[in-house]
């Protein structure tokens, strides 16, 4: 019978023995038997994920990439491949570089994206750096840092030239994704991209919060000047949407990508946005106010200004607004947030977002469709629209604002 139809890696959750946590361990499954054995090299995950408050989610994730590997080397030495045949003597001491070179060659092979065999790459650098560092292996391996602010994170270890190791290439598939908001975690997930805005680039962190807090476009966010914001600190801020493309882009021949789309369907009574009143939003305009008095602005009732003065075009606003994702990606990936990585790496996903993120708070507020829709300037409830009280629905938003502004704070503070 063959090693590999023998034996399988595995992971499984088990609650604690006296207590209700649980915690994940790999175990090696005897498939003759049915007998499940906890496998030392558990000791990866809880050092290097468990130790470090890493949710279950976070650990179950590379431990099930961990296995696959470990059971593609199973069914590597029942194939008689020479490259993992002394494995079957020794065991993992072993194990070197060339071993994970060849199951990520062997992942690109199959087809995988771009994104999720750097995924697999990333927790497999991880591995091979708990080997080393630990001393369970023969090969003393060289690790090279990548460093950050005050954080440093390992260079991968398959890269180098010597291990060829195949990846795929970068170009991006036709059937990918379109990404519409940032899933179960977004609360949490807001915050650390404003917060990457604020470090990299901190002249669109106050539009990020008109877009997640308030569901504006990328065209609206660039066409508001200084007198379309009505703003009594701490208590409101409202901003006046209008067309100010003829102000604010006369040096533009081509000004589709700013152009505020509900002043084509809506009144101007109803082109008014209310921003959620929360702590941070606070923080963010005052240093943006604070911001705009550093610049010599060259349209002085911009409110988001190019490096030059003038004001910021969506070309412009949308390529800070990726330079931002790429950052924030960058971070789950260093912060071993593996599940929301793979949802927003592998996923489509813009400026536009911001109107997904604002309708998923109505709803975690409860409002109804129709709220929601006034809430967000649509008209896709048509006629029952002008029935609705445009009071309520503020009002609605205003009541339900301690429990959004809790949650938000809850990882703004951590």
């Amino acid at each position: 019978m063959e090693l590999s139809e023998s034996y399988r890696f595995i992971v499984k959750e088990i609650r604690e023995v006296d207590g209700n946590n649980k915690v994940v361990s790999i175990m090696l499954h005897d498939l003759r038997t049915n007998i499940q054995v906890p496998h030392p090299i558990t000791e990866f995950i809880t050092v290097k994920y468990a130790y470090h408050g890493k949710s279950l989610n976070s650990q179950l994730l590379p431990a099930r990439i961990l296995c696959r590997f470990l059971n593609y080397i199973l069914k590597s030495i029942d194939k008689k491949d020479k490259l993992f045949m002394q494995l079957s003597i020794t065991g993992l001491k072993s194990l070197n570089l060339y071993h994970g070179s060849n199951y990520i060659s062997h992942l690109t092979r199959n087809g995988l994206s771009r994104n999720t065999i750097k995924l697999n790459e990333a927790i497999l650098t991880n591995f091979f750096v708990f080997l080393n560092e630990n001393k369970y292996i023969h090969e003393k391996i060289e690790i090279e840092y990548n460093f950050y602010k005050d954080r440093r994170t390992v260079k991968s270890l398959f890269e180098k030239s010597h291990l060829q190791t195949k990846y795929p290439t970068s170009r991006k598939s036709s059937t990918i994704l379109k990404l519409k908001d940032f899933g179960k975690n977004r609360y949490e997930l807001m915050i650390l991209f404003i917060q990457v805005a604020r470090a990299i680039s901190p002249d669109i962190a106050l539009g990020i919060c008109f877009q997640f807090y308030g569901g504006l476009r990328r065209g609206e966010v660039v066409n508001v000047t200084k007198l379309d914001l009505e703003v009594i600190p701490y208590e409101s801020m409202i901003v006046s949407i209008k067309d100010n493309r003829h102000i604010l882009f006369p040096h533009l021949e081509d000004t589709s990508n700013e152009f505020p789309k509900r002043t084509n369907y809506l009144s101007p009574r109803l082109c008014k946005q209310i921003i959620m009143d929360i702590p941070l939003v606070w923080e963010i305009y005052f240093e943006h106010m604070n911001y705009l008095q550093t610049m010599k602005p060259k349209n002085k009732q911009a409110i988001f200004l190019n490096k030059d003065g003038n004001a910021m075009s969506g070309k412009v606003y949308d390529r800070r607004f990726n330079k931002v994702k790429k950052r924030f990606l960058k971070e789950l990936l260093k912060q071993g947030r593996y599940e929301d990585y793979t949802l927003l790496n592998e996923s489509y996903w813009s400026t536009h977002i911001g109107r997904g993120i604002y309708s998923n708070i109505l709803f975690d507020m409860k409002l109804t469709p129709t709220q929601i829709a006034i809430a967000r300037g649509d008209t896709n409830i048509n006629s029952s629209m002008e029935y609705v009280d445009e009071k309520t629905t503020i009002n609605a938003i205003k009541d339900n604002l301690p429990r959004i502004t809790k949650l938000s704070e809850k990882y703004f503070n951590n």
